[in-house]
């Protein structure tokens, strides 16, 4: 396994042998399993703790040669003080490359999620509980607990190891012993740490982060120093190597520090113990002496790898099969992506063993390409001898802004074909997925000694040589060729073949393969999987979600534009004449009409689109802009009355006109999602008005509302407004009232 550690940014850097995780990936040779290999367990650590919590981590490596190599976890309780009353509880636990699965308090199976010889590696944390008092409670006796972790394998062959607890009385604190303020201030501009009381550190999440320890002391004695211990597990921490010493009779008060580097995944309370080391004989143990609490971010942008990475490859005349893998990063909604990127630029990186292996000769060679403007792309090129199955897996690490995502490739690696003979080789699929009644197209490479005819070439579906075929002796799983598509000539060219899917066929995956009847073959390409109708409709959200997603973004961004070209001829109406002034503001109320009505159209639909398709985080996006375009839109008619009133106010004719008694109407709706909508239709242009909601025993509720143009609009609101009496006032006059019954 090779982590690009030269690519990382420099305040990643000096950790890089911490974020190196071990290969998920398989190896390229195919070979018989020969049982799990490198089985270790260890103890990671032991704690001497206080009474409210004491537990112990234990970890189990190994080599799985397939996911049939699991390995069964049991902690039993050895050793105990006399008196004691006390059981084993499994907490806070995880895996690399292997899922887990609790089988009892004290108990757990690792099961790998890959074969091919994947490295496993599991860490298994038990905590000490006392069983009058509970896991939350306090261990009732003192003393030392004698602990047994027992790996068992499938075959019954076992491997242990012993962990102790040792549980003491929580010490009286050194009233000398302070935090280095100075020290945390400094940490707190260097590392962008978010610090709050001393006693409640609180960290915003990330991938992989520093949080450091500060301690200093007054009137030590020589020789004392100071260590840490901390209750997160896959945690690296470092001793403390600097020491406090006394100084020509006065008092050397020094910071010492120690830094604690995790992956953090998820919210959670976490702490750092101290031991005070007087010399080399004696010690004080300050057990949870400082904590933190890690905490999520309102909101990650969620991301995504791209991968472009060939399907099927072939060995080639020159004993390799060569080609390249780009990946890059992207947020899910592109429209999310930062100013001038086409890409993020932050770390990816390449976890995988596929072209680091014995035997692969030249292997994989990794490069970053950032010479297109805007762009990041990771480049695997790939030179591989020996076939198989390329397996592979990205990493992008993500920053405080955007969430880490993963991406995955496999790549066959087909034999080298007979070139002094007919040759077919990389054999591909236009799309990995279809479904029943469609056709599925094959293309692969066809080399011929010389030009002949293409007679008994085609492709099939489902396992080679079956005389009923895939779908049943009524249906024909084989498509024979359909010509040449491209390449250098017909000797040496790419071929397709089409194979018609019956609407009866059982969805699943079948094998794709291509052979030359009576000549050569069957060259298997990838499998293809003929989707259910669960598969269809949940592609069929996706694509509306795409296709319904970008249609109203284009609208709103059509009204985005609108908008501010409206605003910049507002501000200029002051220089018009009053002729030219009065028809640019008949002009703009009209526009202003129409986006408004697109407006309330957008957002009335969204909602019900979001409803029926609640995985499409598109339309919340769409949403808040649509909410966004219609706060702007309103501005702008207060902005337009303004000048409607100084417009008015200049004609020389004045007509008094005929007066007309304000009127409303009001209906009140609840809608699915438990929201009410207020809609009013008035006969008030841009006239300000009320909408009170009273209840008895309730606090009066007000809106406020300018009617605009359109004289109609629509208030949505989560407020339960069951039995409230809602009122329309214009001028303190009541112009309506009803009251919500449901």
């Amino acid at each position: 396994m090779k982590l690009l550690y030269r690519n990382l940014k420099p305040s990643l850097q000096k950790y890089s042998s911490f974020i190196a995780i071990l290969a998920l990936f398989s190896n390229l040779q195919v070979n018989a399993s020969q049982g799990a290999q490198n089985v270790s367990l260890t103890t990671i650590s032991t704690t001497w703790d206080n009474p409210s919590y004491a537990s112990a981590v234990a970890q189990l490596s190994y080599i799985a040669a397939s996911q049939s190599d699991v390995y069964q976890l049991n902690f039993v309780l050895k050793s105990a003080p006399a008196g004691s009353q006390t059981n084993l509880q499994l907490i806070n636990s995880s895996a690399e490359n292997a899922s887990l699965n609790v089988l009892s308090p004290s108990t757990v199976k690792i099961i790998p999620k890959f074969d091919f010889n994947s490295p496993v590696s599991s860490y298994i944390k038990v905590q000490l509980c006392d069983v009058k008092n509970g896991c939350a409670g306090n261990i009732s006796v003192l003393g030392t607990y004698g602990i047994t972790a027992v790996a068992t394998d499938i075959n019954g062959a076992t491997t242990s190891t012993d962990l102790t607890i040792v549980v003491r009385s929580v010490p009286t604190v050194d009233p000398n012993l302070t935090i280095c303020k100075d020290a945390i201030a400094a940490a707190h501009q260097k590392n962008d740490l978010v610090w709050n009381q001393i006693s409640n550190w609180e960290k915003t999440w990330a991938n992989y982060e520093l949080l450091s320890q500060f301690v200093s002391a007054n009137n030590l004695t020589l020789n004392t120093s100071f260590d840490f211990q901390s209750n997160l597990i896959n945690t690296e921490i470092s001793q403390i190597n600097s020491r406090l010493y006394e100084f020509q009779g006065n008092t050397k008060n020094t910071c010492a520090s120690t830094n604690i580097y995790s992956e953090w995944g998820a919210e959670s309370n976490n702490f750092v113990s101290l031991i005070k080391k007087l010399g080399s004989l004696n010690s004080v143990f300050y057990p949870n002496w400082q904590e933190w609490l890690v905490k999520y971010p309102p909101k990650m942008i969620p991301t995504k790898i791209e991968v472009e990475a060939p399907v099927s490859v072939s060995i080639g005349s020159d004993g390799f099969a060569t080609f390249s893998i780009t990946a890059w990063a992207v947020p899910v909604n592109l429209d999310q992506l930062p100013a001038g990127r086409s890409s993020l630029e932050d770390v990816i990186a390449y976890k995988g063993a596929c072209g680091y292996l014995n035997g692969e000769n030249i292997g994989v060679t990794e490069r970053v390409v950032t010479s297109k403007p805007g762009y990041s792309f990771f480049v695997l090129d790939f030179k591989l001898k020996i076939t198989g199955v390329c397996q592979g897996q990205f990493r992008y690490y993500g920053n405080s802004k955007f969430d880490r995502s993963d991406g995955f490739f496999n790549v066959t690696v087909n034999p080298k074909t007979n070139i002094n003979d007919y040759a077919i080789s990389q054999v591909s699929l236009y799309s990995n997925e279809v479904v029943a009644g469609s056709v599925a197209t094959i293309y692969y490479w066809v080399n011929m000694p010389y030009l002949q005819g293409t007679g008994g070439l085609g492709a099939g579906l489902g396992e080679f040589g079956n005389d009923n075929g895939a779908f049943g002796p009524d249906y024909s799983s084989v498509g024979w060729t359909l010509g040449f598509v491209k390449g250098d000539s017909p000797i040496n060219g790419l071929y397709k073949s089409n194979i018609d899917i019956p609407a009866s066929a059982e969805p699943g995956i079948y094998k794709t393969w291509v052979f030359w009847k009576g000549i050569v073959g069957p060259v298997y390409g990838p499998d293809i999987k003929i989707l259910s109708n669960k598969d269809v409709i949940q592609n069929d959200l996706k694509r509306s979600c795409e296709n319904q997603g970008n249609s109203t973004a284009t609208s709103l961004k059509s009204n985005s534009i609108q908008i501010a070209e409206i605003a910049n001829r507002i501000s200029k109406l002051q220089y018009l004449e009053s002729d030219q002034k009065n028809l640019e503001l008949a002009l703009i109320k009209e526009e202003l009409r129409n986006i408004d009505s697109n407006l309330i159209t957008w957002l009335e639909k969204l909602p019900y689109y979001l409803k029926t398709n609640p995985t499409c985080t598109t339309y919340e996006a769409l949403i808040v802009a649509s909410k966004d375009l219609y706060s702007k839109l309103i501005n702008l008619n207060n902005q337009l009355d303004k000048y409607s009133t100084t417009s008015n106010q200049a004609n020389e004719e004045i007509d008094d006109g005929v007066e007309v008694e304000p009127e409303a109407n009001l209906t009140i709706t609840k809608k699915s999602n438990g929201w009410y909508a207020i809609k009013v239709d008035t006969n008030l242009e841009s006239e300000n008005i009320e909408i009170l909601a009273t209840k008895k025993g309730s606090k009066t509720i007000k809106y406020a509302k300018n009617t605009g143009l359109s004289t109609q609009f629509v208030l949505n609101t989560s407020r339960n407004l069951r039995g409230y009496s809602i009122t329309v006032k214009f001028n303190g006059e009541v112009l309506k009232r009803i009251l919500v019954s449901k």
